[in-house]
Parts: structure tokens; C-alpha cells; sequence
């Protein structure tokens, strides 16, 4: 027995550095290998998620068409409704069209805007001022 251990520990000691580096690339790998299962994990959370969000899409659309419109298209009205949908007129309807006219305003020579300048602006806003604390 201890003729074997010996002799492990000096082949130990003899590839001390080898060994290192193949447990080092050995570990490396597993990392990558740990990576690589944990974004598999990832991926099929997020298509289940997806497939859940699908899922739940269709069923409300599916219940719409249950609860709502088939009843609305198995009532009596449906057809007036409808043609009514599609634009379709009776014998004694009309549209009305209401359309907004355009009025131009008419602007005096004295109240035509002047190219004033921003700092002209300011400046008679301080003068203005300037007069009236002054009275």
C-alpha cells in the first residue's frame, strides 16, 4: 500500500505542471458545457412564455367569436348591421356629409406683423416696463 502511494506521489510531483493545464482546459470545457446548458434552459423558458402569450391570444379571440359575434350574426339585425358595416344604404337613408369652409381672415394694414426680431421683442418688453415703474 504504501509502495503505491509513493509511488503516485512522485508521478504527482514528476507532471505537477501538466496536469494542472489538462485540469485547467478540462474545466474550461465544462464551464463552456455549463454555459451552453444553462442558455438552452433559458430558450425554452422564454418559447414556453411565448407559446403561453399564443395561447392565451387565441382563446380570447376564440371566446370573442363565441360569446359576441356569433350571437350578433344570429340575430335578426344582423343583416342591417351589416350592410350598414359595409357601407351598403337603405332605399330611405342618405349620407350627410358635413365639411368645414374654410374662412380666410382678412388682416388690416395696421395689424400686419413686422419682421421683428426676438431682441427687439425684448427690448420694447423692458421699456415697456421701465415706463410703467417709472409713472
Amino acid at each position: 500500500m504504501n509502495n503505491i502511494k509513493d509511488e503516485i506521489k512522485t508521478f504527482l510531483k514528476e507532471h505537477d505542471s501538466i496536469l494542472k493545464r489538462w485540469l485547467f482546459i478540462a474545466m474550461i470545457i465544462f464551464m463552456l458545457m455549463a454555459i451552453q446548458i444553462y442558455m438552452n434552459y433559458v430558450t425554452i423558458i422564454e418559447n414556453t412564455e411565448t407559446i403561453k402569450k399564443q395561447n392565451w391570444k387565441v382563446q380570447e379571440e376564440i371566446d370573442y367569436i363565441n360569446n359576441y359575434q356569433l350571437k350578433y350574426l344570429d340575430s335578426s339585425h344582423a343583416k342591417n348591421f351589416l350592410s350598414h358595416e359595409n357601407n351598403i344604404l337603405k332605399d330611405w337613408e342618405t349620407v350627410i356629409d358635413f365639411r368645414w369652409i374654410k374662412q380666410e381672415v382678412e388682416i388690416n394694414q395696421d395689424e400686419e406683423k413686422k419682421d421683428i426680431t426676438p431682441r427687439d421683442e425684448w427690448k420694447e418688453y423692458f421699456t415697456d416696463k421701465r415706463w410703467k415703474n417709472t409713472q
